[in-house]
C-alpha cells in the first residue's frame, strides 16, 4: 500500500494545507497568521477538509485495501496484484461510485481531523507567543505542533475505525455494503459490540504515526514559508 499512500498523501495534504491557506488569504489573513478566531479557523478546515476528501477517497480506498490484504484479523479482504490493476477493477466493476466507497465517512474524518488540527495549531501557536513572549522561531513551531497532533489524533480516531471497515466490509448482490447500510450503523455496531474502547483501538499507534508527522509537517511548512517570503521581499528590493 506504499504507492497508494503516496498518492493519498500528496493529494490530501495538498488540498487540506493548500485549501487553508487559500481560504485565509481570501479573508485578508497574513501567511503565518491566525484566522481571527479559533470558531472561524475551524470552519475554514473544515471547507479545505472537505475538498481534500473528495479528491484523496480513492487512494484512501485503495491503501486500505492494499494493507488489509494478508491479515486474519481483516473479516473481507480483496485480492489485487498490483495498484493499476486495483485501480482498473475498481472502475470495471463498479464504475465511477466505487472510487466513492465509504466517502460518507471519510468526508467527516477529513473535515474534522483538518479542523481541529490546522485551528489548534494557529491558535496553540498564537497563544504560545502572546503569553510567553517568545520569538516566533522552531520551538514554539514544535509546542503549537505537538499539541496539534494529540487534538488530531484523539478527534479523528473514530473516524478512522469507521473508514475503515466501511471500505473493507463485502458487498451485497445489489452493491450495497454486507455489514454496514452507513457510518452510523457502523459506529453504532462497533459500540455494541466492543463498547467505546472499540473506536479508539489503535490509538497510541495512531499518535506514533501521527505525532511526528505533525510535528515534521508544521516544521518544514513554517519554514517554507518563511523562506518564501525572504526570496520574495528580496527581489522587491531589487
Amino acid at each position: 500500500g506504499l504507492g497508494a499512500a503516496y498518492l493519498l498523501q500528496f493529494s490530501n495534504v495538498g488540498c487540506r494545507f493548500g485549501g487553508y491557506s487559500v481560504l485565509k488569504q481570501l479573508l485578508g489573513v497574513k501567511p503565518g497568521e491566525s484566522a481571527g478566531g479559533m470558531l472561524q479557523s475551524m470552519a475554514l478546515g473544515a471547507a479545505s477538509g472537505t475538498l481534500a476528501a473528495v479528491v484523496s477517497n480513492p487512494f484512501f480506498l485503495l491503501k486500505s485495501r492494499f494493507q488489509a490484504m494478508g491479515s486474519e484479523a481483516v473479516r473481507h479482504q480483496h485480492s489485487h496484484s498490483s495498484l493499476g490493476t486495483a485501480f482498473l477493477d475498481i472502475g470495471r466493476q463498479q464504475g465511477l461510485t466505487g472510487y466513492y466507497r465509504g466517502l460518507s465517512a471519510f468526508v467527516p474524518r477529513v473535515a474534522t481531523a483538518t479542523s481541529v488540527q490546522l485551528s489548534t495549531y494557529d491558535s496553540s501557536k498564537e497563544i504560545i507567543l502572546r503569553s510567553t513572549g517568545a520569538r516566533d522561531g522552531i520551538p514554539v513551531h514544535f509546542a503549537a505542533s505537538l499539541l496539534s497532533g494529540v487534538a488530531v489524533t484523539l478527534a479523528m480516531q473514530p473516524f478512522d475505525i469507521v473508514s475503515v471497515r466501511l471500505m473493507n466490509q463485502p458487498l451485497n448482490a445489489d452493491g450495497r455494503g454486507a455489514l454496514y447500510s452507513g457510518p452510523l450503523d457502523c459506529a453504532t455496531k462497533s459500540l455494541q459490540a466492543e463498547g467505546m474502547q472499540g473506536l479508539y483501538k489503535g490509538t497510541v499507534a495512531n499518535y506514533a504515526r501521527f505525532g511526528p508527522y505533525c510535528i515534521l509537517t508544521f516544521l518544514f511548512l513554517e519554514q517554507l514559508r518563511l523562506a518564501w517570503d525572504r526570496y520574495f521581499a528580496e527581489r522587491v528590493e531589487t
